[in-house]
């Protein structure tokens, strides 16, 4: 692991955090995209971004994330297979990026779960299994495309959108339609009332 490094008397040079969903070619879910990766110590701020080209000269989203390993993007991929890349770093200036990571943003059907591979170190190990609590891994192919061979020392990950991702827009509304739903069933009933 790398070491921490001062570049000046008060300022503090992190590494590049460890990228660890998705991976490497995997598809995500368009309308609910979840992004983890490994917590640099004594960091509390990253900077993620996300681009449709591996320079990231097109930055489609970036954007800061406190005290938090693990960002979920709401409806802000498209869901027709575009290849697009993230990268994260420690907030500031002076701190260097992760490797760009490519994905595919897709349909909820094409994001499905897909066999993970065992990983070979204890270290990654405990980072596997704290990133699969937060999320799932998805397909390693874009929509349309044969998925890859299941390692044969593998687990089944249930896919984050099935238990763990409502957006408040979705709450909201399904509280007011409920809401309408009485006043106008009521209105009903007084009306229907002698």
């Amino acid at each position: 692991m790398s070491k921490t490094t001062t570049t000046h008397a008060s300022r503090k040079t992190y590494p590049a955090p460890r990228l660890t969903l998705p991976l490497e070619g995997e598809a995500v879910e368009g309308l609910a995209a979840i992004f983890t990766w490994e917590a640099v110590p004594g960091a509390t701020t990253y900077q993620f971004q996300i681009a449709r080209d591996a320079d990231f000269e097109d930055v489609y989203i970036d954007t800061v994330v406190e005290n938090s390993t693990a960002l979920t993007i709401y409806s802000m991929l498209p869901q027709d297979g575009a290849t697009f890349y993230w990268r994260v770093r420690v907030a500031g200036e002076d701190n260097p990026w992760s490797e760009p990571v490519r994905f595919f943003a897709a349909t909820a059907t094409d994001a499905v779960p897909t066999r993970v591979a065992a990983p070979s170190s204890p270290s990654a190990a405990s980072s596997r299994a704290a990133a699969s609590t937060r999320a799932a891994a998805l397909p390693s192919a874009p929509p349309g495309a044969a998925p890859p061979a299941a390692a044969s020392e593998s687990e089944t990950v249930p896919p984050p959108y099935l238990y763990d991702v409502t957006p408040k827009s979705e709450i909201v509304t399904a509280f007011l339609v409920m809401l309408v739903t009485i006043l106008i069933v009521g209105y009903g009933i007084a009306v229907a009332l002698p």
